[in-house]
């Protein structure tokens, strides 16, 4: 595997330059839309190697696609991201989520991640909105859980605004807090537990 012979590679060279020739000899293989002499988007680089290795996994063990949660790159980056939205006239709560492997976050004027994820996940208010429960278009509220915290966080900081402005400077802390994690169930719903924290 190329990808596990760089990686021994670069632990074997901690601290030193490499040159990663087994990724650049297949690089169409994984991401054919880029090209090695031309300055890409790493982000994007590791978006198409997870999902080509996602895509292998299943392959190769003759799984469907709906078996993905099974799957090593799940396991590790792997999560639900649940969106409650709260009527503000009859209280109803309407929760949808979808699978992913990442938070894609804007940086906008946020000096540290903790303050973007304290963004990211406060509640927003907004109007027009068609409550599935008393039918009726009133305010709500919207907020984001993440439903059984991956063993790996993965965020792609977004670092450029409105007309491509780019913005400088992120600090990382030590330690992420899960606060905005849900860990216990009850009646279907999910609720924060405060006390435990990503190692960074």
């Amino acid at each position: 595997c190329a990808m596990r012979k760089t990686l021994d590679h670069c632990q074997a060279n901690s601290g030193g330059a490499i040159q990663p020739d087994l990724i650049n000899k297949k690089l169409k293989s994984i991401a054919p839309e880029l090209d090695l002499n031309r300055q890409e988007d790493t982000h994007e680089f590791l978006m198409y190697l997870t999902q080509g290795m996602q895509e292998s996994y299943l392959k190769s063990n003759t799984l469907d696609f709906y078996s993905e949660e099974t799957s090593p790159i799940y396991q590790l980056f792997g999560f639900d991201l649940w969106t409650e939205v709260a009527c503000c006239s009859c209280l109803h709560v309407s929760t949808t989520n979808v699978h992913t492997t990442e938070l894609s976050l804007e940086m906008r004027q946020f000096d540290s991640v903790h303050k973007i994820l304290e963004h990211f996940f406060s509640k927003e208010s907004f109007q027009g909105y068609k409550c599935e429960n008393c039918e009726q278009t009133v305010d709500a509220s919207k907020r984001y859980l993440v439903h059984k915290p991956p063993n790996v966080l993965r965020l792609h900081l977004k670092r450029y605004g409105l007309f491509f402005f780019y913005i400088q400077g992120c600090y990382f802390t030590t330690k992420l807090s899960r606060c905005y994690c849900s860990w216990t169930s009850e009646r279907g719903k999910f609720y924060p537990k405060l006390e435990t924290n990503w190692e960074v």
